[in-house]
Protein backbone atom coordinates (compact mmCIF):
# COMPACT_ATOMS: atom_id res chain seq x y z
CA UNK A 1 0.00 0.00 0.00
CA UNK A 2 2.60 2.36 0.88
CA UNK A 3 4.44 1.42 -2.58
CA UNK A 4 1.03 1.98 -4.64
CA UNK A 5 0.19 5.53 -2.64
CA UNK A 6 3.73 7.26 -2.91
CA UNK A 7 4.21 6.16 -6.52
CA UNK A 8 -0.02 7.70 -7.04
CA UNK A 9 0.95 10.81 -5.49
CA UNK A 10 4.78 10.93 -7.27
CA UNK A 11 2.79 10.58 -10.89
CA UNK A 12 0.13 13.39 -9.81
CA UNK A 13 2.91 16.11 -8.98
CA UNK A 14 5.25 15.12 -11.59
CA UNK A 15 7.82 14.60 -8.43
CA UNK A 16 9.43 12.11 -5.95
CA UNK A 17 10.51 15.00 -4.04
CA UNK A 18 8.74 15.62 -0.95
CA UNK A 19 10.43 17.33 2.22
CA UNK A 20 7.45 16.18 5.62
CA UNK A 21 7.79 15.03 8.55
CA UNK A 22 4.70 12.99 10.04
CA UNK A 23 3.90 11.85 13.45
CA UNK A 24 2.26 8.12 14.20
CA UNK A 25 -0.27 7.54 17.20
CA UNK A 26 2.03 4.49 17.79
CA UNK A 27 4.94 6.47 18.22
CA UNK A 28 4.17 9.66 18.81
CA UNK A 29 6.19 12.81 19.81
CA UNK A 30 8.44 11.28 17.54
CA UNK A 31 7.98 12.69 14.10
CA UNK A 32 9.78 11.00 11.16
CA UNK A 33 10.83 13.29 8.13
CA UNK A 34 11.41 12.01 4.78
CA UNK A 35 12.45 14.40 1.57
CA UNK A 36 11.31 11.84 -0.28
CA UNK A 37 7.57 9.93 -1.19
CA UNK A 38 10.17 6.97 -2.47
CA UNK A 39 11.70 7.13 1.39
CA UNK A 40 8.89 6.45 2.87
CA UNK A 41 7.32 4.04 1.49
CA UNK A 42 10.97 2.11 1.48
CA UNK A 43 11.15 2.92 5.41
CA UNK A 44 7.20 1.56 5.82
CA UNK A 45 8.02 -1.55 3.67
CA UNK A 46 11.38 -2.01 5.99
CA UNK A 47 9.35 -1.59 9.07
CA UNK A 48 7.89 -4.42 8.17
CA UNK A 49 10.63 -6.92 8.57
CA UNK A 50 12.02 -5.05 12.18
CA UNK A 51 8.18 -5.78 13.53
CA UNK A 52 9.06 -9.54 12.65
CA UNK A 53 6.16 -9.43 9.93
CA UNK A 54 7.77 -10.04 6.22
CA UNK A 55 11.03 -11.47 5.12
CA UNK A 56 12.81 -8.29 3.12
CA UNK A 57 12.29 -10.12 -0.55
CA UNK A 58 8.43 -10.41 0.36
CA UNK A 59 8.82 -6.58 1.39
CA UNK A 60 10.76 -5.56 -1.77
CA UNK A 61 8.49 -7.31 -3.96
CA UNK A 62 5.66 -5.84 -2.62
CA UNK A 63 6.91 -2.46 -2.96
CA UNK A 64 7.34 -2.85 -6.61
CA UNK A 65 4.02 -4.24 -7.01
CA UNK A 66 2.58 -1.60 -4.96
CA UNK A 67 4.44 0.83 -7.62
CA UNK A 68 3.28 -0.96 -10.71
CA UNK A 69 -0.50 -0.40 -9.13
CA UNK A 70 0.06 3.36 -8.59
CA UNK A 71 1.39 3.65 -11.97
CA UNK A 72 -1.42 1.83 -14.07
CA UNK A 73 -4.21 3.47 -11.22
CA UNK A 74 -2.29 7.02 -12.23
CA UNK A 75 -2.81 6.07 -16.50
CA UNK A 76 -5.95 4.71 -16.63
CA UNK A 77 -8.31 6.29 -13.36
CA UNK A 78 -7.01 9.35 -13.23
CA UNK A 79 -7.50 10.19 -16.85
CA UNK A 80 -9.61 13.17 -17.62
CA UNK A 81 -12.72 12.49 -18.87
Amino acid sequence: AGGAGAELIKNYFGSDEFSFSIETATNPGKARHFTSLSGAARENSISRIYVGYHFRKACMDGEALGNKIGDWVAANALKAK
